[in-house]
């Protein structure tokens, strides 16, 4: 719940890196909530006007954390809006599998060498 509660507070931070735990564990989050407010949207016959709401409102944080962990596999940002494209989409979320640059590269430190040396 941490790294979901830190992505929606960095928002419109859309430099640096996300490591793997970061973008899984609020991918994770956020799908569950999705799907509540859609049963809860079901339930009250609103014409999906919540889920609508919620989409929007959780937008800016998604692409800011897709954004940083295309930065922590090497990639620009400008990569996230293949998110809006299907089928690309699902390849890309397999992309975000992938392990971090092992080292400092344009966007910034290794996270995961930042959080060992705290």
């Amino acid at each position: 719940m941490n790294w979901y509660i830190y992505a929606m507070k960095n928002y419109a931070m859309f430099d640096g890196r996300a490591r793997r735990k970061e973008f899984w564990s609020y991918a994770i989050i956020q799908s569950i909530l999705f799907f509540g407010v859609y049963l809860l949207d079901n339930a009250l016959e609103t014409t999906y006007l919540l889920t609508i709401l919620f989409m929007l409102i959780v937008l800016m944080p998604t692409l800011a954390v897709a954004t940083r962990r295309l930065h922590d596999l090497g990639r620009s940002g400008g990569l996230v809006g293949l998110l809006f494209i299907p089928i690309v989409n699902m390849a890309m979320l397999v992309f975000f599998l992938f392990d971090s640059e092992s080292s400092t590269n344009q966007y910034g430190p290794n996270p995961k060498e930042r959080r060992r040396a705290s």
